[in-house]
């Protein structure tokens, strides 16, 4: 759990967090859900430099490493690489996480399987992860 944080900086990160989600959740575009995505780990960053805490550091990992990967097949997408698919079921994921996440960040509960979930939702974006998804040999 975030717990080595300054108040109001912990409440600035959950608005933000919150924001973001419903603006994701209202933004049909993908290239600008991702841009608004961008601004979670950017905010997280912000708050962990001002308010050093070890699980903010790790979250701020995680987040980057989402957003990167997704990303990464964004673009590969958009050059014409259909193999591995982005779906809106993916960016809703995304959007549900990012408010789970602001949640336990607001209530001081662990955000480990959060994390965890976002950073398989980012292994799908692989080819790998993809294989493993369509192949039900992960959750």
């Amino acid at each position: 759990m975030i717990s080595e944080i300054n108040v109001n900086l912990k409440e600035m990160l959950v608005q933000e967090l919150i924001s973001i989600a419903q603006s994701m959740r209202e933004e049909q575009d993908l290239d600008k859900k991702m841009f608004l995505f961008s601004a979670t780990y950017g905010v997280a960053d912000r708050v962990m430099r001002l308010s050093y805490d070890r699980e903010l550091l790790l979250v701020t990992l995680v987040l980057n490493h989402t957003y990167n990967s997704f990303m990464t097949r964004l673009t590969a997408y958009s050059q014409g690489d259909r193999v591995v698919p982005l779906t809106n079921d993916y960016f809703d994921r995304l959007t549900d996480l990012t408010e789970a996440l602001s949640k336990a960040v607001r209530d001081g509960t662990p955000t480990q399987s959060i994390l965890e979930r976002l950073n398989e939702l980012a292994f799908i974006t692989t080819g790998a992860g993809h294989y493993m998804s369509i192949t039900k040999k992960m959750g």
